[in-house]
């Protein structure tokens, strides 16, 4: 089924049988280390975790023993632990590129892996596709009895012809959109205990979900979701081994987060059959650095708001200047609206520098429609005078007679009047007030 693996008592019979039937015959004596070779006393396990040493006086012992007896230069050594050098055909393996087989798995029980993170540069953030570049290394920590030997370590890289005899955990980071594989490299550094160190230096693309409400004060969440496709949680624990490390990140748009600060943690996720993934995630800040929204967008938009207002001082009968303070500063605010929305996804909506552009756009359409009230306002209340003057210049001459003026007629004087005399020199108090409120609205909160 889909449980647990298990080994059974016959393998591990046929295995002890084999170990101690080979292991006067295998010549893996007649080798010497690299340094002092590891005795048996400096091979004890950490209290209360099970290591391959924990199997010895058991039904394991022999194959084990076998294993520990190995040693050799790394030339030697390296290919001879992709074998399963010298009990290999016994176990019915050609190399250990199956997964690992510890003290934990012997007993049915979950085998522990340990991944840790060090982030070298984070660059290339893009808003607009909402993803960054990242290069880092990863380093997976596991233990193998088949690797055992009685030398201190052995490293040796991805160009090692043996490389590929090697058990490599199946990575997979949820978040990971493209790598660049001619910067991808990967070793094994493996210790005497069967410990295997495994590093992978990467480049990667990563998505990250930005949300762009407090633009230009926002901060965005992005995380690294590490897991091990259909290596279920019953075969393999995956869990951090230490916090995150990082050199110093910098960026000129942006903050980001140093590594010990990022956050982590362990989950589980069911996927098919019943059965769950282990998953390993990290999760960090990039705070945006304000100052070039405020420089290029929000100080330029009250600039231009500025140009407009100062068209309510202009005199009413100067029409192209007062047309040309209206419009002009309200069509290079859309276009630097424009220039803002292009840098971004399309969105559904308003960022805080979106809001403040538009109470500007609002600001200097009320100026422009105001502009156009009084110069209209003033034309026609210029008329109504004339025509009065006219009419009474005519019944003092006794021309004609001059009938009583109707109620329309002078309502309509009364409104002109009022909308030339007191409209502009209200929206010049009470642009600025709105105006004013309306931006700390905005942005202090």
């Amino acid at each position: 089924g889909f449980g647990r693996p298990r080994m059974r008592q016959g393998r591990r019979a046929r295995w002890a049988a084999a170990g101690l039937g080979l292991l006067l015959a295998a010549p893996v004596r007649g080798w010497t280390c690299v340094g002092n070779p590891i005795t048996i006393e400096e091979r004890v396990c950490n209290p209360g975790h099970r290591c391959c040493y924990s199997l010895l006086n058991g039904t394991e012992d022999a194959w084990i023993r076998t294993f520990m007896a190995r040693q050799g230069i790394p030339d030697q050594l390296v290919p001879m632990l992709g074998r399963g050098h010298p009990l290999g055909q016994a176990m019915n393996i050609s190399d250990v590129s199956g997964l690992p087989i510890d003290a934990y798995y012997t007993r049915g029980e979950t085998s522990p892996i340990k991944v840790s993170l060090h982030v070298e540069k984070v660059s290339a953030i893009d808003q607009k596709r909402q993803r960054f570049n990242m290069q880092y290394s990863l380093t997976w920590t596991w233990q193998d009895c088949r690797l055992l030997f009685s030398c201190p370590q052995v490293a040796f890289d991805s160009r090692h012809k043996s490389f590929g005899d090697f058990w490599s955990p199946p990575l997979k980071i949820k978040e990971r959109e493209d790598d660049v594989t001619a910067i991808t490299s990967s070793r094994h550094f493996i210790t005497g205990h069967g410990w295997d160190i495994y590093t992978e230096d990467r480049v990667s693309t990563f998505a990250c979900h930005f949300d762009f409400r407090d633009m230009p004060f926002d901060r965005q969440l992005c995380n690294l979701t590490i897991h091990m496709p259909d290596l279920f949680e019953d075969r393999m624990s995956l869990t951090w081994f230490g916090p995150v490390t990082s050199d110093t990140l910098d960026n000129a748009e942006w903050e980001i987060e140093e590594g010990p600060a990022w956050r982590r943690w362990n989950t589980s996720v069911p996927v098919r059959w019943g059965m769950s993934e282990a998953r390993a995630v990290a999760q960090f800040t990039l705070k945006r650095r304000p100052g070039y929204l405020l420089l290029n967008f929000v100080l330029q938009y009250v600039c231009f708001y500025l140009c407009s207002y100062v068209g309510l001082w202009v005199d009413i009968t100067a029409v192209p200047a007062r047309a040309m303070l209206a419009v002009v500063p309200m069509l290079v605010t859309a276009n630097k609206i424009s220039a803002l929305t292009a840098s971004l996804p399309p969105i559904s909506y308003q960022t805080r520098v979106g809001e403040f552009a538009m109470v500007n756009i609002v600001a200097m359409t009320i100026h422009t429609i105001s502009f156009g009230c009084v110069h209209f306002a003033n034309r026609r209340l210029k008329k109504l005078k004339e025509a009065y003057e006219a009419e009474k210049i005519n019944a003092e001459q006794g021309v004609v007679m001059v009938a009583e003026r109707s109620s329309f007629s002078q309502w309509e004087y009364a409104v002109t009047e009022a909308i030339t005399r007191n409209l502009e020199m209200h929206m010049r108090w009470f642009s600025l007030v709105a105006y004013f409120i309306a931006g700390l609205a905005i942005f202090v909160r």
